[in-house]
């Protein structure tokens, strides 16, 4: 009883017939409930609940995932309709292919979605992505020596006027403690 005690006596002393002392009204600051399931090592299910602060509704979002050495599959489904589904592929020890999708009704652009491809070489990495709308990226990467690679990354746009250009360096620093 000794530590509690004066924890006891300041609630003690917070007089509620104070006509000063407020007492909060909602103290319920939300929930989120997960349930995952997997039928087998390949494929998965998921259910969440989420029950925010009101005056805001709950929520309900279904999910499912299929994936094995190579390929990746996994969605998701509200109630309101809107849906997000990704596929990551490894086509080979050097090529990664990777497709992002959206669905939403109920937004004034309902769909965008975005593909890459990257490529791994022995000394170089080079990638792009296509952006639904328009919008392209690119990136490379090369190994100049075995600590240092020197590289850049562009986007351009068709409804974008400019093209920016970034180079990058990579170097690794080791720490020591």
């Amino acid at each position: 009883r000794g530590a509690r005690g004066g924890a006891d006596k300041a609630w003690a002393s917070l007089d509620s017939a104070d006509p000063n002392f407020e007492h909060p009204l909602d103290v319920f600051d939300g929930a989120r409930f997960e349930f995952n399931k997997s039928p087998s090592n390949k494929f998965g299910l998921s259910h969440n609940v989420t029950l925010p602060p009101t005056p805001s509704p709950a929520a309900y979002e279904f999910g499912a995932n299929f994936g094995d050495e190579h390929v990746l599959f996994a969605s998701r489904l509200d109630m309101q309709g809107r849906m997000n589904g990704r596929i990551n592929a490894q086509l080979g020890d050097s090529v990664l292919l990777r497709l992002q999708a959206q669905l939403q009704p109920d937004q004034p652009t309902p769909t965008s979605w975005k593909a890459d491809v990257d490529y791994k070489g022995g000394s170089f990495c080079v990638g792009g992505s296509y952006i639904g709308g328009g919008l392209l990226q690119g990136h490379y990467l090369q190994s100049v020596t075995e600590s240092l690679a020197l590289g850049g990354s562009g986007t351009a746009g068709a409804s974008a006027p400019r093209y920016p250009i970034a180079f990058l360096m990579a170097y690794p620093i080791a720490f020591s403690m």
